[in-house]
């Protein structure tokens, strides 16, 4: 791939900014901090804008301050005054900054970016920011969540650039969508691995922790380690065996990855979710459902394992916990190396400049 063109000065001379409303810390700002730390090592000038500022924590706050990576509310960018509503805010900062690009994640922050950004080429030419969106869910969405997917999904149209992380979530929008792989920065080569079983995320129907309790009990005789919060807490409570302990949400899971031997997803529905990214980039495998784009991902028996059921799930666990320190060793290796050559920062980033060098010439 050519990498000269990302690097012409329509990017390097604005910013680019990261648009996303953010109460927890989960998929999506992962996604955001990888991509906003990769946009910087290719030297382009990244913002991430919050939407809106939450009473208490916003988790990604101190991730954003750790990483060093500029990051403002929407209210302080914006000059609108009294109490402006979100659309009215961003139309006004994008009228006042004029950045090249904004790339929104997130139902609201792309529905509400594509509605500004279609404002400002009507009111404020000749210079316009193209609008960007990523779609993240694979699962269903109910309630009011299922109105918000369906207006996003339908005003997908509107965008200049739509990319998806999965082949099935590309299928779900009604317009073109370029499918990019999720990636994560490379990790450095670890000195040793740790026993837990785990699972790591948000503790929902969706992706599925009661599977992964019930899989334990298969294995009593082995510790299973939860790492997420979310509303089926309680529920997972009362089903934990001996054998489960609940962790909770951990704000740092670099101190944990080194205490897991192997990554389980039990999903339900899946995009391609950073926790398989995260583990395979340390070289640790991961066991998972198929959903999603995980099957891309994986290659059973070489890199992880894909079961279609509960049942092989149980049986790939059993084919590691019984394998040899060899056969162990090469399939870690093969995890690690999937991710430097297909979902790494350095594979992935440029195609993404190169994307958006594309959508910024036909502006």
């Amino acid at each position: 791939m050519n990498t000269a063109k990302p690097n012409s000065n329509a990017l390097l001379n604005d910013d680019i900014w990261l648009a996303v409303d953010s109460q927890i810390l989960g998929g999506i700002e992962t996604h955001i901090l990888e991509l906003a730390s990769g946009l910087i090592q290719f030297q382009q000038k990244v913002r991430v804008v919050l939407l809106t500022e939450y009473s208490g924590s916003q988790p990604i706050l101190s991730k954003l301050e750790l990483a060093k990576i500029p990051y403002n509310f929407l209210s302080e960018l914006s000059n609108c005054k009294g109490n402006a509503n979100v659309l009215t805010q961003l139309r006004c900062a994008l009228k006042l900054h004029r950045p090249a690009l904004i790339h929104a994640h997130g139902y609201k922050a792309s529905v509400v970016s594509r509605l500004a950004c279609l404002h400002c080429k009507w009111t404020a030419p000749p210079k316009n920011t193209v609008q960007v969106s990523t779609y993240h869910a694979g699962e269903t969405p109910v309630g009011k969540v299922k109105l918000y997917d369906m207006i996003d999904r339908f005003t997908a149209s509107l965008s200049d650039l739509n990319f998806a992380v999965s082949k099935d979530i590309a299928n779900k929008i009604p317009s073109k969508t370029h499918l990019l792989n999720n990636f994560v920065a490379l990790q450095s080569c670890p000195t040793r691995f740790g026993k837990n079983i785990a699972f790591v995320g948000r503790l929902s129907h969706e992706k599925a922790p009661d599977r992964y309790i019930e899989l334990a009990k298969n294995f009593p005789q082995h510790d299973f380690h939860l790492y997420g919060s979310g509303p089926m807490t309680s529920q997972l409570n009362k089903m934990a065996g001996g054998n489960v302990r609940l962790h909770g949400h951990i704000d740092d899971m670099n101190s944990v990855w080194s205490d897991i031997d192997v990554l389980i997803i039990t999903s339900r529905f899946e995009g391609l979710p950073m926790a398989a990214l995260e583990a395979m980039s340390r070289g640790i495998p991961v066991i998972s459902t198929n959903v999603g784009a995980l099957e891309s991902l994986i290659n059973s028996n070489e890199n992880g394992w894909i079961g279609n059921d509960m049942t092989e799930l149980n049986h790939a666990l059993n084919i590691w916990l019984l394998a040899s320190e060899p056969t162990k060793s090469a399939i870690r290796t093969k995890a690690r190396q999937t991710i430097e050559r297909r979902f790494s920062l350095q594979a992935v980033i440029p195609q993404y400049l190169e994307q958006y060098q594309t959508v910024l010439d036909r502006s």
